[in-house]
């Protein structure tokens, strides 16, 4: 009996994509942008605190932790456990399994602003981090808009804290 489960523990521990967080803690990184895209966003901007079906859904792969629209205003989708500070379950861009990554908000928005202003998404002379680093959060315009939406899409309260809503507004349109 004691052959026949630790025979099945090893076939789990070897499935492809199986990772534990102590095996590989800092394995999710992502790039904090050059000095010149690295400054406050002055047009208006909107934040979508969104789950991960809508995420994959509108960041088309190329990450599942967020993603900017650059234009007339800027739009940011950010995955809702990293708003909240949360861990999460998430693979990275090579589909190896990351497990437990603990969201970085300071980072993550440092990354998409510096695309609002200007830099090009195949991250040119990008500073590499880890969503393990501590990050100084950006100032946000006074003009940000939060919305949150449910994995349908359907807009919804935003039930988590907002420190880091500086001066905003939350709408629902």
């Amino acid at each position: 009996m004691k052959k026949l489960l630790l025979a099945s523990v090893l076939a789990i521990a070897s499935f492809p994509g199986y990772a534990r967080a102590a095996e590989r803690p800092s394995t999710y990184s992502t790039t904090l942008p050059p000095d010149k895209y690295d400054v406050p966003y002055t047009g208006l901007l909107k934040i979508w605190i969104t789950p991960l079906p809508v995420i994959e859904y509108f960041c088309r792969g190329g990450s599942r932790v967020s993603c900017a629209w650059p234009g007339k205003d800027c739009r940011i989708l950010i995955l809702q456990p990293v708003a909240e500070g949360k861990r999460f379950d998430t693979l990275d861009l090579d589909g190896k399994a990351v497990v437990n990554v603990r969201g970085n908000l300071a980072l993550t928005l440092r990354h998409e602003l510096g695309h609002c202003n200007g830099w090009p998404n195949d991250h040119p002379d990008g500073r590499k981090t880890s969503f393990e680093e501590t990050v100084t959060m950006p100032k946000l315009p006074a003009t940000t808009q939060v919305i949150c939406t449910n994995a349908d899409r359907i807009y919804i309260d935003c039930k988590i804290a907002k420190p880091w809503w500086p001066n905003t507004t939350e709408t629902r349109k």
